[in-house]
């Protein structure tokens, strides 16, 4: 099956499942009798808002859409490259903007004032948290460019430009050295946004990125002490940036107590909710409505409005019962190993599906503490990423007149493309 076709079986079997909770199908949530008591015969449902339901569709469907898109129009290596550039183009404008923001005008967002006061880089997005996992993920594009580059020029070229002025190579060394600002300004409003599962979620996912990203099968010598020389520099980079920038990010770390953090008592109540409705759940997208069923006032503010849960499976488990968040990490993971067969596979091709693999690691990890795919803009910037690395992670097309005549390779082969 193809990833396209993949997708919309997985994404539409969930929409169909919201789809059933919000008519009367003959199974109703509890709530429905008490109400009908009070106002009369009521045509229950599964879901205690289907309205609501039905309008939270989009929350699965525009992503899913992205993705199809993306790898509709962007169908080859070339043209998803381009994809995937754009994606870092306008994560660096994100990030530039919000660096701007924080520094000059820390009250005021794009073209309004803020809601809430300014505590950390925000880029286009109203909270911290959405943020870094947008700056997350064009970072480790920017980074794959950089390696990407890195090992076209070679650290033996990188030295003949500096002590020998070679004009041969000086194109190339001026594009790695801009490729590197714009690493690094995206990994300063990374960890200046101060998420502390933003930030920890994007430092996980761009050490598996560079594991794949940094791999040499090649047996020359000179090669292989580029990869070295690169996996070192990148650790030394990443390492500098941490001590110069990290500071706010390893202060809240350190200062965070796990033990009273209010996500774990969020996290009882939706639990509490998943016992009561295991199998069909409280209806997609009505967290705002169910949840205050089984708040604790012990522990949680009731003046707090709470439209979201910090915790996108248990959100999601609590809507349409346990088997939604099965169908969504069934498949991450048939996206992944896409990704991970890309990124072992192709040679020169590997950095996107490398980067992509660390950006679905990165919104795995922070979906279980935050709701980063449900803040649209986001899901849908992370689609188009997703799509341009499973574009890359295939195989190279080769036309019928430049097939070798010659017995084929041995199975295993190198791709060297």
């Amino acid at each position: 099956m193809t990833p396209v076709a993949l997708a919309i079986v997985l994404a539409g079997g969930l929409a169909l499942w919201a789809s059933l909770q919000s008519l009367p199908i003959g199974i109703e949530n509890p709530s429905w009798g008490e109400a009908s008591r009070v106002l009369g015969p009521l045509r229950g449902t599964i879901s205690i808002a289907p309205s609501v339901t039905l309008i939270s569709l989009y929350t699965i469907l525009t992503p899913v859409i992205a993705f199809i898109v993306g790898v509709a129009l962007f169908p080859d290596d070339d043209s998803s490259a381009t994809l995937a550039r754009a994606m870092a183009l306008l994560a660096l404008a994100g990030a530039a903007l919000g660096l701007y923001e924080f520094s000059e005008t820390p009250d005021r967002l794009l073209f309004q004032e803020r809601f809430s006061p300014m505590d950390g880089v925000t880029a286009f997005f109203v909270n911290r948290n959405t943020a870094a996992p947008f700056l997350g993920v064009g970072a480790m594009l920017w980074l794959a460019f950089l390696l990407q580059r890195l090992s076209e020029v070679g650290i033996r070229g990188v030295g003949d430009v500096i002590l020998r002025g070679d004009d041969h190579r000086r194109g190339k060394i001026l594009a790695l050295a801009a490729t590197l600002l714009a690493f690094l300004t995206l990994a300063v409003a990374l960890f200046l946004t101060k998420s502390r599962m933003g930030v920890t979620s994007a430092l996980l996912g761009l050490a598996v990125m560079s594991l794949f990203c940094l791999r040499s099968r090649s047996a020359r010598r000179g090669a292989k002490m580029t990869v070295a020389a690169s996996a070192a520099s990148a650790a030394a980079l990443v390492v500098t940036l941490t001590y110069l920038y990290g500071a706010p990010y390893l202060s809240r770390l350190q200062q965070s107590e796990v033990t009273t953090d209010g996500r774990w008592c969020f996290f009882e109540g939706m639990i509490a909710a998943i016992r009561e409705r295991p199998l069909t759940g409280m209806g997609f997208g009505t967290l705002e409505f169910s949840y205050p069923m089984y708040r604790d006032p012990g522990c949680m503010d009731l003046e707090l409005t709470l439209d979201r849960g910090h915790g996108g499976y248990l959100e999601i488990a609590m809507g349409m019962g346990v088997a939604g968040p099965a169908v969504l990490l069934a498949g991450a993971l048939c996206l992944a190993w896409l990704l991970i067969r890309g990124a072992w596979m192709r040679r020169s091709r590997r950095f996107i599906p490398a980067a992509a693999l660390g950006s679905l690691l990165l919104v795995l990890m922070h979906s279980g503490f935050d709701f980063p795919m449900q803040v649209t803009g986001l899901a849908v910037y992370a689609a188009a990423v997703f799509a341009s690395g499973v574009v890359q992670s295939r195989p190279p097309r080769v036309k019928r007149s430049q097939r070798p005549t010659r017995s084929p390779p041995a199975a295993g082969a190198a791709d060297e493309h």
